[in-house]
């Protein structure tokens, strides 16, 4: 059973970053969560590993630390009923944003042609939202963070 205290937490990345208050916005008004904390942070590859637990061993994760490591980042924990749902949901499922519904974050904010890095294709979609498996290593990390 979904508690209201459920928590899950985003990133907002590179490519958005200069929309990190108007996407916090759409976080807030369309999705019924509460944004309680978010830090800014230049990540690293030991950050990456932690956060993006759902790519490691994939050949994505080498595309994903190209793009990351040493970007300022905008990371935030959201609170409220059923948050990795309704964060995923504002956020878009898919990685693409041009698969992403209408008006989610992704789509809005997202680039529409990808890019490669290293011969794997890309997707600068963004934003990141945890999954299950991501959600408690990811706020671990939040809360450890300076």
């Amino acid at each position: 059973m979904k508690k209201d205290n459920d928590k899950s937490v985003f990133i907002i990345k590179p490519e958005a970053f200069n929309q990190r208050e108007e996407i916090k916005r759409i976080i807030i008004t369309q999705s019924d969560l509460k944004i309680v904390a978010t830090k800014i942070v230049a990540l690293t590859e030991q950050d990456i590993d932690t956060l993006y637990l759902d790519d490691i061993g994939t050949d994505l994760i080498k595309a994903i630390k190209a793009h990351l490591i040493g970007a300022t980042v905008e990371v935030g924990i959201v609170i409220g009923k059923d948050a990795i749902t309704k964060l995923t949901r504002v956020c878009g499922k898919h990685p693409f944003p041009g698969d992403c519904p209408k008006d989610t974050i992704r789509e809005k904010f997202g680039k529409s042609q990808p890019t490669v890095y290293h011969s794997i294709v890309y997707y600068l979609n963004a934003i990141h939202k945890t999954s299950e498996k991501e959600v408690n290593p990811s706020l671990e990390w939040f809360y450890s963070k300076k």
